[in-house]
């Protein structure tokens, strides 16, 4: 078998290694076992070189003895304008000591070019620049004397772009770029959700964001200043139709946004407009909003508000936050942060409170610590009662138990990936873990029925027909959970898309059609009798198996137009206006919006082609069709008297320590939008 080959680093005899959830090694030095690598070598050769445990046999395994070969200088000025230049006396003063150097701590260029053809400055200057606008950092850089020293050392032929230019014709060249890239994705795409949401800036102005994801593509639309206009059900269709109209009213297939009341009335004076627009409303926001009503139940309230007392105490009060520290070095050989949930991302409160568990027992030795016990940083009479007692931790166990599944339901749902039949599914999943689960009856039987009216309210506002139909057309579930009523409104809505579709037109029978091979589909037999075909279901994305499959088949155009919509604005939304609130505070708080504008619509491409080449996303696909219930049990609808898996949390927590949650949330306020929809009963 070819391939690079495995570093004896690696060998247990070094390191012990745990395989992740995510997939990846993560490697503990096994001489000092305070250290842990995941997935690299070079740092863990370097680390087994300085540890102190370590034995010097050990180390001489490792030590770096290679020595840098003589290589042949590239362009350089000694050869471009004679042996005068400074810059290669200085190299060939050091060479006696650059070839006796390790090959680490060599020095890897040995000239530089003081002179860069136009070509090269215009690619150089680009690059620098999508640097500036993706990281979002002050245009004003390069005003930097630092930067200015840097930039001369390293490549003094290089003119290195002004404020203004960055600002300016840069700016407005990439911007070129952008609509090149947006409208060639508007017009190879099958599918178009138009998305939108309300947001305060952080100059207290109402602005209104704009997004379509294009077959999986999200691409920012603009943002609206509303000013002194109130966000009324009529201005916000306006603005819709406005958005709808410039990318094409044959393009557009559905329009996603929070569930706010002037949003749902602005999806009736659209369908004046658009008929066959479909309007649903955000999955995500719906289960974070059914998390903010799970926390409002004052018996679970006042369990997250003790939690957070203690919280808070450990982390903004400095002589606690160092003991907790010590205990923590002591006990996990390393320091665990202690994170405050915030009200604007309620699914922070999961992270939260499991974070307070795993740090049980260092809690406890802090509050008893007698460097706690007088003074000014003494521990308080309700801290050390809550740390103390059984039935605090029993509490928080179970407040853990009931959002764990809503948190991995927001974390399946919130993607760019498009799922609008794994809704129902989650939903049904969520009443039954209501229903069945005893960690939903700890506090008793009044907030059991809170919890299963919280549940159905849920439905109630996040599911649609469409939803419905997807989940019809999914072969993974194929309705068979749906209510009758669901069933005959998911399969209505088939119905419409189908007469709605080219085909319909040209074929008399074509709706007839659909409808025999949707009772084939259902039933599995016909053209869907084939067993070898439903076995790749269980793991390929339902559109992919569509299109592998039954590319011919009548039913196939409108199941891959339905099942292609993203069933949430999260991620398109959510992510763009971080970029545009990291904008506004680091790049010159002066610009306009106009100008701001600008710099969101760049970063947030060359955001998605980060994402996209580093592949971020990978894993949270691989979870949504390997590993998409959110309980488990003997039959995965269930759960009867089972808790979630544990691997879930540890899961979860992996995944936010990774970065694909922004642990930032967690230890600042955020800024509260312009929804007001809640799930209260």
């Amino acid at each position: 078998m070819s391939g690079k080959p495995i570093s004896k680093i690696w060998n247990p005899e070094y390191y012990s290694v745990e395989l992740l959830p995510t997939g990846k090694r993560k490697a503990t030095c096994n001489f000092c076992g305070a250290k842990s690598y995941t997935e690299n070598a070079s740092k863990m050769k370097d680390h087994i070189l300085q540890c102190p445990q370590a034995d010097e046999e050990t180390k001489l395994q490792f030590q770096p003895t290679k020595r840098l070969r003589e290589s042949k200088p590239f362009l350089t000025s000694q050869y471009m304008f004679g042996p005068s230049s400074e810059v290669n006396a200085h190299v060939d003063e050091d060479k006696s000591q650059r070839d006796v150097l390790p090959l680490r701590q060599a020095p890897r260029i040995q000239g530089v070019a003081d002179q860069i053809g136009q070509n090269e400055q215009n690619t150089v200057t680009g690059a620098f620049a999508r640097w500036i606008y993706s990281a979002s950092l002050p245009l004003s850089v390069t005003e930097n004397p630092y930067f200015c020293e840097f930039a001369e050392k390293v490549c003094p032929a290089w003119k290195y772009p002004s404020r203004f230019q960055l600002s300016s014709n840069l700016l407005e060249s990439e911007v070129a770029h952008v609509d090149a890239v947006n409208a060639s994705a508007v017009v190879t795409a099958s599918t178009i959700v138009v998305q939108s949401n309300g947001w305060t800036s952080v100059k207290g102005k109402a602005l209104i964001n704009f997004m379509a994801v294009c077959d999986c593509t999200p691409i920012y639309l603009g943002t609206i200043d509303s000013k002194a206009e109130a966000h009324t059900s009529s201005y916000i269709a306006e603005l819709i139709k406005s958005k709808i109209n410039e990318i094409g009213t044959d393009k557009v297939f559905a329009l996603c946004t929070d569930n706010a009341v002037n949003m749902r009335l602005a999806w009736h004076l659209l369908r004046d407009d658009f008929p066959s627009l479909v309007c649903f409303g955000c999955a995500a926001r719906s289960f974070s909003l059914y998390a903010k009503d799970i926390v409002k139940i004052p018996e679970i309230k006042e369990v997250v508000s003790n939690a957070t007392a203690v919280l808070k105490w450990l982390k903004l009060k400095q002589l606690p936050n160092t003991v907790l520290n010590e205990k923590c070095i002591e006990i996990f050989q390393q320091v665990m942060t202690v994170h405050i949930s915030i009200e604007s991302r309620w699914g922070t409160v999961f992270y939260s409170l499991t974070r307070l568990q795993q740090l049980r027992m260092p809690i406890e030795q802090t509050v008893m610590d007698p460097r706690l016990q007088s003074g000014t940083d003494e521990v308080p009479d309700h801290i050390r009662q809550f740390v103390l007692s059984y039935a605090f931790w029993n509490d928080i166990e179970a407040v853990t138990h009931i959002l764990r599944p809503l948190v991995k339901a927001i974390l399946l749902t919130e993607s760019d990936l498009p799922q609008p039949g794994l809704i129902c599914h989650i939903i049904q999943q969520m009443k039954s873990f209501t229903e069945d689960s005893d960690d939903c009856r700890h506090f008793g039987c009044k907030v059991h029925q809170k919890l299963l009216d919280i549940c159905q309210a849920c439905a109630d506002v996040c599911l649609s027909d469409i939803h419905f139909a997807a989940n019809i057309l999914d072969p993974r579930f194929r309705g068979e959970q749906l209510t009758e009523d669901q069933d005959i409104k998911g399969t209505q809505f088939i119905a419409k898309a189908a007469s709605e579709s080219d085909f319909a037109a040209m074929s008399p029978d074509f709706e007839m059609q659909v409808f025999e091979q949707l009772g084939e589909f259902k039933t599995m037999t016909g053209t869907f009798s084939n067993k070898f075909k439903w076995n790749p279901a269980k793991t390929m994305h339902p559109m992919s198996w569509w299109s592998s499959f039954h590319s011919k088949n009548p039913l196939s155009e409108t199941a891959r137009k339905i099942l292609n919509v993203t069933p949430t604005a999260g991620p398109a939304i959510t992510y763009n206006w971080k970029r545009r609130a990291s904008t506004q505070m680091k790049l010159c708080s002066e610009f306009g919006v106009d100008r701001i504008q600008k710099l969101v619509h760049v970063s947030s491409l060359l955001a998605l082609q980060k994402k996209q080449k580093q592949g971020l996303t990978s894993f949270i696909a691989d979870l949504s069709r390997h590993n998409f219930n959110v309980i488990h049990g003997p039959d995965n609808h269930s759960v009867e008297g089972t808790h979630m898996d544990e691997a879930d949390s540890r899961m979860l927590m992996d995944l936010m320590e990774s970065g694909q949650f922004d642990v930032d949330e967690l230890e600042t306020d955020g800024v509260e939008d312009n929804a007001d929809y809640s799930c209260d009963v």
